[in-house]
């Protein structure tokens, strides 16, 4: 059955962040989900059944809607639609001692809503509109750089395995400066390509800070889709 993936005050409405539900399509996943948590009549879906517009909706990491078919293997994926909202802004503010969250209604003042990686050196952070995932370059002066990944920016932030230049390159990453996400047939830009890869990090060779040669072109991100 498809496994309904919730965040934020949504995943506490319901008494946790995953649920299996039975369904044949989105509409019919959410309205048994409502069955089983009760609490969150309302919050996702309006009086007619349509999915609140403060809210999208992602399955396997795809946007979707209602008329959207679900499958045993799914997973559909509710979050705020707080980026690119008519109404809303989010500010991901990068600093040498974490990340900030600003957020507050288009054209007015920004709230400090959340921090995250304190003390450590933050020079990048986007959000994925494919898949509504953050993305965050993080760099480390013990462990080195790394891209993390999150649902929710003011939550939880897991660690990827990358970027890594290609075995043989007589190179190692030194720091990650930009993260850009690929375009649907999996392209990472600047010549390099990996099919599970959602967001390029682009990297310096050492000794070279242009970020532009072909050793940088090169480097390979170790980000997973946003289904992954």
């Amino acid at each position: 059955m498809p496994v309904v993936v919730l965040r934020s005050v949504l995943r506490d409405l319901a008494g946790g962040g995953e649920h299996t539900i039975e369904g044949t399509d989105v509409a019919a996943v959410l309205a048994a989900l409502e069955d089983r948590a009760p609490r969150l009549r309302g919050f996702i879906r309006d009086e007619r059944g349509d999915v609140r517009r403060h809210l999208s909706v992602f399955v396997n990491g795809e946007p979707a809607d209602a008329q959207t078919l679900t499958t045993a293997t799914d997973r559909v994926t509710v979050l705020p639609a707080v980026s690119g909202g008519d109404d809303a802004i989010e500010l991901l503010l990068g600093t040498k001692k974490g990340l900030v969250v600003l957020r507050g209604e288009r054209d007015g003042a920004l709230a400090l809503t959340g921090r995250a990686f304190g003390g450590l050196a933050v020079d990048y952070a986007i959000r994925d509109a494919r898949s509504g995932r953050y993305y965050a370059a993080c760099n480390d002066n013990h462990h080195g750089p790394r891209v993390w990944v999150a649902d929710d920016p003011c939550g939880t932030w897991e660690p990827r395995s990358g970027p890594l230049f290609a075995s043989g390159d007589d190179a190692a990453v030194e720091r990650v400066w930009v993260i850009t996400p690929g375009d649907a047939m999996g392209n990472c830009g600047r010549g390099s390509r990996r099919r599970r890869c959602s967001a390029l990090a682009t990297t310096a060779r050492p000794g070279n800070s242009c970020g532009r040669c072909g050793m940088c072109r090169r480097a390979r991100s170790g980000i997973p889709a946003p289904a992954g």
